[in-house]
């Protein structure tokens, strides 16, 4: 992939000030990608986009904390150049090892706080494949995990009434699909 881009140093600024709060803290992967003549950073939820020049083609994963840390500590120059050379990812003087994948087209787009059963019910919209390339894998499965915990802690209380953990489980998730299907 032929991937080297330009964006105005202002511009790039702008579209790093959503993300400092957000990329440290719950991403485990930053999606950067083209769409027409904007640039794109995506993480958990978050998207934020400059006008660019350049070409970019497909998406390039970085670990978000390198995110956190170009919006706490700005490349110096303008116009800032970012590009992918020998599998990494280069950002001023700075250079990161990356991942390049095909564009997907069939995004995961999430609010910044997204509720718990949205979250849950990400397992079900999209493939693992897709999760991980939008860098959510770890999200889900930690939502995941904990909706099994409150299932182990409802299940002991439903106990006397002969209703097991796994039939409770089960419950749970025909619940979250037909959620699914009325929207």
């Amino acid at each position: 992939m032929d991937n080297s881009i330009l964006i105005k140093r202002e511009d790039f600024l702008v579209m790093l000030k959503p993300l400092k709060r957000f990329a440290r803290k719950k991403a485990e992967d930053a999606v950067l990608y083209m769409e027409g003549s904007d640039f794109y950073i995506s993480l958990i939820g978050i998207k934020s986009g400059a006008s660019a020049t350049g070409k970019w083609t497909g998406e390039v994963r970085v670990p978000a904390r390198l995110i956190w840390g170009i919006a706490m500590e700005p490349p110096a120059g303008d116009p800032i150049r970012i590009e992918v050379r020998d599998g990494r990812l280069h950002v001023g003087t700075l250079s990161v090892s990356c991942i390049e994948q095909k564009d997907w087209k069939s995004p995961v787009d999430l609010p910044i706080d997204t509720e718990f059963l949205k979250m849950l019910r990400l397992r079900f919209l999209y493939p693992p494949e897709r999760l991980d390339q939008a860098g959510l894998i770890r999200p889900v499965v930690q939502v995941h995990e904990k909706a099994r915990k409150i299932i182990a802690r409802a299940a002991k209380i439903l106990e006397p009434l002969n209703i097991s953990e796994p039939d409770l489980r089960q419950f749970v998730m025909e619940r979250l699909r037909e959620g699914l299907e009325k929207k």
